[in-house]
């Protein structure tokens, strides 16, 4: 695919968000990918919003959802209304179903896969200029994964204690009104340069670059052993891309060659429906 159709595809896509309806409030099954935004200075830096954006291995698998809702209300109530303009607000996202040592791993205590990922696989975000065009993290292993999956699960672990979450979908941890959980918030573990330890910064920021922002999600396989599907292990694999619209619309998309020319005919559709209703 051409760049300047994979462009033009990409922007028929933001657009289409932008009708997204609202989410359900929030709620965590181990293993759904969880957005978490974070903003270094000025208005928000002590709040933290978290998002669910499904199950990982559900997209791992070409189950995606377009269209997951709205947080532009939040997002302006935490960071102010001109969030998506400021460069000073990070978000990723991450997700692992297990951070024992999965089996193959000669580590005592180890465990096998589950769901077709051995434990300490991690599925974690990388910026991108459009959908698939990130950079792949490398150079890990199981060892190198340890501390992010105790991460993950470290963050996950302080869903219940903050309560139901608002009407959108989003949560919230304020370092202010949650000063002990706040140590193992979102912004304990990530910067702009680097996530959970061994992690290259697998945030995006916003800086009100044009309708959308784009955010890769990869898949990172700490072990070959009940891997399904298999991969390269320690590489992350390019699973899909969530796409953030400027009024804090959400939805994911998978590999933009195939998806994007199917949402451009979906939309192409609609668009002659209401014309051929308005005649």
């Amino acid at each position: 695919m051409t760049s300047f159709l994979r462009s033009a595809l990409l922007g028929i896509t933001a657009s289409a968000l932008l009708h997204s309806t609202a989410a359900a409030a929030f709620t965590f099954t181990n293993g759904d990918l969880i957005l978490g935004f974070h903003a270094t200075s000025g208005e928000g830096a002590q709040t933290n919003v978290y998002f669910n954006l499904g199950s990982a291995t559900s997209y791992r698998d070409g189950s995606f959802n377009t269209n997951l809702g709205n947080i532009g209300g939040t997002l302006s109530t935490v960071f102010g209304s001109t969030w998506y303009d400021r460069n000073d607000i990070y978000f990723g996202a991450v997700a692992n179903l297990s951070d024992k040592y999965p089996t193959g791993s000669g580590k005592l205590g180890s465990v096998g896969a589950v769901n077709g990922d051995p434990s300490l696989t991690v599925y974690a975000s990388r910026p991108a200029v459009g959908a698939g065009q990130s950079v792949p993290i490398s150079g890990l292993n199981f060892e190198s994964l340890v501390n992010p999956a105790k991460g993950i699960t470290t963050i996950e672990g302080t869903f219940a204690a903050l309560g139901a979450g608002n009407a959108d979908g989003t949560l919230l941890i304020s370092q202010t009104a949650n000063p002990t959980l706040w140590e193992s918030s979102w912004s304990y573990f990530n910067s702009p340069s680097y996530s959970f330890t061994s992690l290259p910064g697998i945030e995006q920021n916003f800086g009100g670059a044009g309708d959308a922002t784009f955010l890769d999600i990869q898949r990172i396989l700490s072990i070959s052993n009940g891997a399904n599907p298999s991969g390269t292990v320690g590489t992350g694999e390019y699973v899909g891309t969530v796409i953030i619209g400027r009024d804090g619309s959400i939805g994911m998309i998978p590999e933009p060659s195939v998806s994007l020319l199917a949402a451009g005919a979906a939309l192409a559709a609609t668009v002659r429906r209401r014309r051929t209703a308005s005649n």
